[in-house]
């Protein structure tokens, strides 16, 4: 693997693909080497040498990139509008909240604020086993039923948890009350 000397990034193809090209000396008739690219329009990365992967280098122009895009919302957010408006009831307020929060969701996945097992795991409702305290019996219940009792009944200041950190909230707001626990 070849030490980067600069990194440039200001090619952008017809695809809004910005293109993380390395140059490897200061001969400016040298031709440079594409590390990568960044989708402008949802943050995905796709390398097209995994050598550089763990490189600071590379890694942090990636950061620096992600930091500037502003989504296309329009893009992001009209087919799954189709998609919702196509399968199911029309929209009411539950489905609008709902309907955000997937966006929010797939806005964080491709910008790489949460893994795909994290985004998965919410979309594919996973199961969890929780143990009734009051009644010692188990109960399963989805992310989203555990999300909605977390963020229950909070005041208007209140953050909801996500599906980043509901482990977090599960730990400090649900369990300490004695009435359920976190089987898996």
């Amino acid at each position: 693997m070849k030490k980067i000397h600069e990194i440039r990034i200001n090619y952008i193809d017809d695809e809004n693909l910005r293109y993380i090209d390395a140059y490897f000396d200061n001969d400016p008739n040298s031709q440079g080497k594409t590390i990568a690219v960044v989708c402008e329009d949802t943050g995905k990365v796709i390398f097209m040498d995994n050598r550089y992967r763990m490189d600071a280098e590379i890694i942090d122009t990636i950061k620096r990139i992600k930091r500037n895009i502003q989504p296309n919302w329009f893009n992001l957010l009209n087919p799954m509008i189709n998609e919702y408006v196509n399968n199911s009831d029309p929209l009411d307020g539950d489905a609008v909240e709902l309907l955000v929060e997937i966006l929010r969701l797939k806005i964080n996945f491709n910008q790489g604020n949460i893994t795909e097992d994290d985004y998965n795991q919410y979309m594919g409702e996973t199961k969890y086993t929780i143990l009734n305290l009051e009644t010692n019996k188990t109960e399963i219940w989805t992310l989203d039923e555990i999300l909605s009792y977390i963020n229950d009944d909070r005041s208007n200041n209140w953050s909801d948890y996500d599906i980043s950190d509901w482990r977090e909230g599960w730990k400090s707001w649900v369990e300490p009350n004695g009435f359920y626990k976190l089987i898996q």
